[in-house]
């Protein structure tokens, strides 16, 4: 009986000796520890910048062992160690502290764990994670084309490819009078965020060159596009209606800087009162080196006449008094006016299908210009294109003829013979 009480008392102490040892040696990251290691927590991530951040711990115990080291590590890989990046507190003490982390990589995920070091190895407190900021920069703005210029107003506007990694507070056009425009010179206010805007210029003077470039703030500050410069048109006073030597009416329209007839030219004499010839005859047409001019089908309609090339560049003028046939210099002026040619023959033509066949497409006449598709006579003599195509006679050689067509929002250019008939629109002097 004694035997087996001092069995069970030995097999008691060796239980207990184990446990004591297992407790005293606890197994580190760093590898096999030879005795107990600190015990600490990981304290919050603050401060977080794109490089930076501020993170620490609380050592609640050294375990009978005086700390050698103590701070944090982190890596972008979790359960960092000390054999990675890390950052060391200058004070070998238990309690709180803090470290600044630095030679962060801008918008990437961190995790950091707080360490101390005592002679029996290393102790970790508990992972955390955070990420740091993305870099905020400038914003990258584009100035965009100046387009719609008239004598007092112009649009303008711009393109906000990247906001910095910040929102954009405010976005708009600065111009000036003076090169170099800043957010200083009364900009216009166009709203926040990225993507394209517009912007109308407004209260301009005539006849005056401006710069502008398109802007966009954020956080950081105000980043600009590239500088762009334009010139208002001179003010231009236009008649209501101008009168051919006929005694012929036409209404009159100013667009941009220039007055034009609204109607296509219906006299039948030049502005000298001589008479120009009326030819019905298809050989007499085709073969004809002088001036000239007929009706569609020789019939009369609301088209106007339509005249060969060598009425249109007659010395004489075909037009009335103080208006002329417009050169293709005079055609491009009014094209950019409205836009640039993919969008000026959608202006121009008379909305509907009252002269124009279906579909008259993009016809909105916002111009005012009303081109009526007045069809052509071609060099054969015969008569085409009757409410589909409104064909006009510019007095350059090299670009003789505008095209409008039903089916586009284009006007196009051509050249060809000059015994083509073709409608006229002048222009004022």
């Amino acid at each position: 009986m004694k035997t087996k009480i001092i069995f069970c008392i030995v097999i008691l102490f060796s239980v207990q000796l184990i446990f004591f040892v297992s407790c005293e040696k606890e197994s580190t990251d760093d590898g096999e520890a030879t005795g107990p290691v600190p015990v600490l927590t990981t304290s919050a991530v603050t401060s977080i910048g794109a490089d930076t951040a501020t993170c620490g711990g609380n050592i609640s115990s050294d375990r009978g062992k005086k700390i050698t080291e103590r701070g944090v590590c982190f890596d972008t890989i979790q359960n960092p160690t000390t054999t990675k990046k890390k950052s060391v507190h200058p004070k070998d003490t238990i309690g709180i502290f803090s470290v600044k982390l630095s030679g962060l990589k801008s918008n990437k995920t961190y995790y950091v764990r707080a360490y101390a070091i005592n002679s029996a190895g290393t102790g970790y407190g508990n992972e955390l994670s955070f990420s740091t900021n993305a870099i905020i920069s400038l914003p990258t703005v584009t100035t965009n084309a100046i387009t719609n210029i008239t004598s007092t107003t112009a649009i303008s506007g711009g393109t906000i490819s990247s906001d910095g990694n910040s929102s954009i507070t405010a976005r708009g056009i600065c111009y000036s009078t003076n090169p170099n425009p800043s957010i200083s010179n009364s900009p216009t206010n166009n709203g926040t965020g990225t993507g394209i805007f517009s912007s109308n210029l407004s209260g301009l003077a005539p006849n005056t060159t401006y710069y502008v470039k398109a802007f966009a703030t954020n956080i950081k500050g105000t980043g600009y596009g590239a500088e762009r410069s334009f010139t208002t048109l001179v003010s231009v006073t236009c008649p209501s209606d101008v009168y051919d030597i006929d005694g012929n009416s036409y209404p009159v329209v100013a667009i941009g800087s220039q007055c034009w007839m609204k109607a296509n030219l219906k006299t039948t004499k030049y502005a000298d009162n001589t008479t120009i010839q009326n030819i019905t005859d298809n050989t007499a047409w085709s073969t004809s080196s002088t001036g000239a001019y007929c009706d569609y089908n020789n019939i009369s309609t609301d088209y106007g006449h339509l005249y060969n090339w060598y009425a249109v560049n007659n010395i004489k003028n075909i037009c009335p008094t103080d208006w002329h046939v417009p050169t293709n210099t005079e055609w491009q002026t009014l094209i950019d006016y409205l836009g640039g040619k993919a969008v000026a023959g959608g202006k121009m033509k008379e909305s509907g299908y009252y002269h124009w066949a279906n579909p008259n497409t993009g016809a909105d006449n916002s111009s005012n210009f009303t081109a009526l598709p007045g069809g052509n006579r071609n060099y054969s003599g015969f008569f085409n294109d009757l409410t589909e195509y409104a064909y006009f006679w510019s007095s350059d050689a090299a670009y003789k003829w505008k095209i409008l067509f039903s089916g586009s929002t284009e006007i196009s250019s051509g050249n060809g013979y000059s015994n083509m008939g073709f409608s006229v629109r002048c222009v004022k002097n």
